[in-house]
């Protein structure tokens, strides 16, 4: 089993990861201050993506979704082992940058570039959420221990980062770096 990505609720951290020679996915978790393990929970499919929800309050339980293009979004409850199938995808379009492209925003929502858009999707069994059209080619997403997230996009002229903050109903532009040789803009505040 090989690590695709790692994130945290709280004090859990999750592992998502990939069995080579079967092309099965599975995710793991443990409390890194109390030792205790959850399920392994084996995935139906090969994700494009996934973000941490540990605060939705969608009806389902669950603390992360998984994204897939075609199958929409499934809610994991890593510690029970839980899946549930909600509903599909806001937008439409291939997943951009898969699997790093998606991670939660504001511990309870999704966000994710599919084709011209950054979705920003609730938990619900029903497809809910907005959409804000994306200019040039994103390059980073990241979530922030506030709950919000920011990210950077390619355009003419330079690299531009964003923050959206968790509360926000839009991105706002944070700073502007020129053409060069950037490749990622990272703030650091006390």
């Amino acid at each position: 089993w090989v690590p695709i990505d790692v994130r945290f609720d709280g004090t859990t951290c999750i592992v998502w990861e990939r069995n080579e020679a079967t092309d099965n996915h599975r995710l793991r978790s443990w409390d890194f201050q109390t030792g205790g393990t959850g399920p392994i929970v084996a995935l139906a499919n090969a994700p494009d993506g996934w973000a941490v929800v540990g605060q939705q309050e969608g009806g389902t339980p669950g603390n992360v979704c998984m994204l897939h293009e075609n199958d929409g979004l499934t809610l994991v409850n890593t510690a029970t082992g839980g899946l549930s199938d909600l509903c599909p995808l806001l937008g439409s379009g291939a997943l951009g940058l898969a699997p790093y492209g998606s991670v939660g925003i504001n511990s309870s929502e999704a966000l994710f570039i599919r084709g011209e858009f950054l979705c920003r999707q609730s938990m619900a069994p029903v497809a809910s959420g907005s959409q804000w059209p994306v200019e040039g080619q994103l390059h980073t997403v990241r979530a922030l221990a506030s709950g919000g997230v920011e990210f950077s996009r390619v355009v003419s002229g330079g690299l531009e980062l964003w923050r959206w903050d968790a509360s926000g109903t839009v991105p706002e532009l944070v700073a502007i770096v020129p053409e060069g040789n950037t490749l990622d803009v990272l703030v650091v505040t006390d």
